[in-house]
This record gives structure tokens, C-alpha cells and sequence, in this order.
């Protein structure tokens, strides 16, 4: 079993390469890990909820699913940035 770990990535609409960046990791040399762990700080801007479609919200939602959706098992640890992440955040990704 392979496991990629990131953290810290801090995604936001000012560094859009870094945006870019995170959707060629996940979903090009993602594909060679069985499972993806995000050990928090995903975000730049704080979360508020899972129904905050602020940019780049969406667009890492719609990564986060398209990677989950190809196999790979995507595991996800609220840093301070998303301490207001729900439950159900799963739910959105998958």
C-alpha cells in the first residue's frame, strides 16, 4: 500500500498555479497511491461551513471528488483552517 501525505497548501485564489498545481498532484501522480492524506490547512481562507461556494471552494471540492470518484482513498484532517468543516464534509467529496 502507498500513501502520498501533503499539508500546509494553504489553496486560495491569489496563487492560481497553486490551485493548478494541487489538481495535477491529485489527479496525475495521485493515480500512482492507493490513498492521499491532507493533514490539514487545505485552505487559505478560513472554511465557514460546507455550503461556502467562495472561490476557489468549489474548484477544490470538484478535485477532491473527481480523485475520490477514481479509486483513490482520500483522508482529510481539519487543520486551524477548517476547524468549521461539518461532519458531513465527506459527503461533498465522494
Amino acid at each position: 500500500m502507498s500513501a502520498l501525505f501533503i499539508s500546509d497548501l494553504h489553496l486560495s485564489t491569489a496563487q492560481p498555479d497553486k490551485l493548478e498545481a494541487f489538481n495535477i498532484l491529485l489527479n496525475d501522480i495521485g493515480s500512482q497511491f492507493d490513498s492521499i492524506y491532507i493533514l490539514g490547512d487545505l485552505f487559505e481562507e478560513f472554511w465557514v461551513g460546507n455550503d461556502d461556494i467562495t472561490p476557489p471552494n468549489p474548484e477544490i471540492l470538484a478535485i477532491l471528488k473527481s480523485t475520490t470518484e477514481s479509486g483513490i482513498k482520500v483522508f482529510f484532517i481539519k487543520g486551524n483552517r477548517e476547524l468549521l468543516l461539518e461532519a458531513n464534509f465527506s459527503d461533498i467529496t465522494v
